[in-house]
């Protein structure tokens, strides 16, 4: 989901020294920039547009069909000579694409206080509250869907500190 700290996870894995490519390292909305390689990034665009949505109207199905390989194309020709590579991402609507392109693609994934992404969306698109929370809802769904089939690393960002188990983290 967007704003929930994807750039974050994908900026930390790429300094413990995940191959990314050559990313957006800035952004108006994010100073580190989202991580993401511009050809991916188009080739998520545009899957979502031909599956009748876009992000901020999530399609109820990404439809990949029998053109996944030639979809997965910017994928290969991002890193091709990199035995571990990785791709940040805030679709977790395409994941299952992705998996079906590229069997051996592992996941991590991370979420936010729905909250607290309904009002960084409203200050940076315009998006009102209601509809910032729905579209937390759609995509966390999808994301804990994925979740189920795959088990990956599964994070919260948050910037408050809580207590687990006496101790306190960040």
């Amino acid at each position: 989901m967007h704003r929930s700290g994807t750039s974050m996870l994908t900026g930390s894995l790429q300094q413990a020294g995940l191959v990314l490519g050559e990313v957006v390292t800035e952004a108006p909305h994010n100073a580190k920039g989202n991580r993401e390689y511009p050809a991916i990034l188009h080739m998520q665009e545009e899957l979502l547009v031909a599956s009748g949505g876009s992000w901020d109207r999530p399609p109820a199905e990404v439809r990949w069909g029998v053109a996944a390989p030639r979809r997965a194309r910017p994928l290969h020709r991002a890193l091709p000579d990199e035995p571990l590579w990785g791709s940040g991402s805030a679709h977790a609507a395409d994941a299952r694409g992705v998996a079906q392109a590229l069997p051996s693609a592992e996941f991590a994934g991370i979420f936010r206080h729905p909250a607290l992404v309904a009002r960084s969306l409203r200050r940076r698109t315009g998006l009102d509250m209601d509809t910032g929370l729905e579209l937390w809802r759609v995509y966390n769904t999808r994301l804990l869907e994925l979740h189920r089939r795959h088990a990956f690393p599964l994070m919260e960002f948050t910037t408050t500190p809580r207590k687990f188990g006496g101790r306190w983290r960040r």
